[in-house]
């Protein structure tokens, strides 16, 4: 196999693992607001917990206690950051079952770089940093090959302005 990009291909990467991720929580945040409501017909309602008197040392004005029964206003708070490091753990513990040391442990042979046919029978992995026919570059023999070149996301050429507005694709975002 030859891999021209990180471990895992886009799926692991730059598309279904991430988009999940973030499907998950952006679900999670929508359902959160749904509740928040608290005419919401699920049933189900926020409130701050009771203060024991061990939590209110100090503080002996009832008034200023909230009953379980008070309602109160809840916002419902989105930590982007937090949210994508979510993203990247998930991504960090999947990896080892779908890259290249995984591969390795199957019996396939990894080789980092592009491929490139040079013959109905040979291809030349060209090594990041170095040039097509560079002696050091590997040179593998095959009977029949498949290729499996991934996506890249495209950006419309046709739309006025979009060249000149910022932008992000799948591959920025995720990464």
């Amino acid at each position: 196999m030859i891999s021209g990009e990180l471990a895992g291909g886009d799926c692991l990467n730059a598309g279904c693992v991430p988009s999940k991720a973030l499907l998950r929580c952006a679900k999670l945040i929508r359902e959160a607001k749904k509740v928040a409501k608290f005419d919401n017909e699920y049933g189900v309602s926020f409130r701050p917990k009771r203060m024991s008197d061990d939590d209110d040392a100090g503080n002996s004005s009832e008034e200023t206690r909230l009953s379980p029964m008070d309602e109160v206003e809840v916002d419902v708070e989105v930590d982007f950051p937090r949210i994508m490091q979510r993203m990247r753990k998930l991504r960090s513990k999947i990896a080892p079952v779908d890259g290249h040391e995984r591969g390795s442990s199957l019996g396939t042979q990894t080789f980092q770089g592009r491929g490139v046919f040079t013959s109905p029978t040979t291809i030349e992995v060209v090594e990041h940093g170095k040039s097509l026919g560079d002696a050091s570059n590997p040179t593998l023999k095959f009977r029949k090959a498949v290729v499996a070149t991934g996506g890249r996301p495209n950006v419309p050429s046709n739309i006025v302005g979009l060249a000149e507005a910022p932008y992000t694709t799948n591959l920025d975002l995720f990464n």
